[in-house]
Formats: structure tokens, C-alpha cells, sequence
């Protein structure tokens, strides 16, 4: 499972999640989890793939960092 974070400004946050819809309506995935929290002026996105390649595209497309679910667990 892959898992990636992606740092958002606050007030990019609406279109940046319509943006990130559009692409994984586009592509067909399906996240395993899709969450997120707010940090001072900036919106934290936490995404979960099964497949490992999904959880690079969506990384590669919305400037995310990467890691294994077991990372996204314990932050």
C-alpha cells in the first residue's frame, strides 16, 4: 500500500480537491483512504492507494510525498 501526503495553502484547498477528483475520476483509482487536517495556513492531505503505481502517479501529478502506509499510520 502506498501512501502520500500532500501540503496544500489554505486557500488553494477547494480547488486543489476538485482538481484531485477530476484526476482520479480520470484515471479510474480509487484511494483506500482519503483524509485530511488543517496546520496553521495549510491544509494536509493524506491519500492511501492499494497499488503502489497509483500512489506514485497521484504523488508525481500533485507535487505529494511518498511513503508506506505504516508512515502514514504513525504521523
Amino acid at each position: 500500500m502506498r501512501a502520500v501526503t500532500v501540503r496544500l495553502p489554505a486557500a488553494e484547498f477547494s480547488a486543489a480537491m476538485a482538481a484531485m477528483r477530476e484526476w482520479l475520476d480520470h484515471k479510474h483509482y480509487e484511494p483506500a483512504l482519503f483524509k485530511y487536517e488543517q496546520e496553521d495556513e495549510a491544509v494536509v492531505v493524506s491519500v492511501q492507494f492499494q497499488e503502489d503505481e497509483e500512489g506514485q502517479a497521484f504523488a508525481r501529478r500533485f507535487d505529494g510525498e511518498e511513503g508506506n502506509s505504516t508512515d502514514a499510520a504513525r504521523a
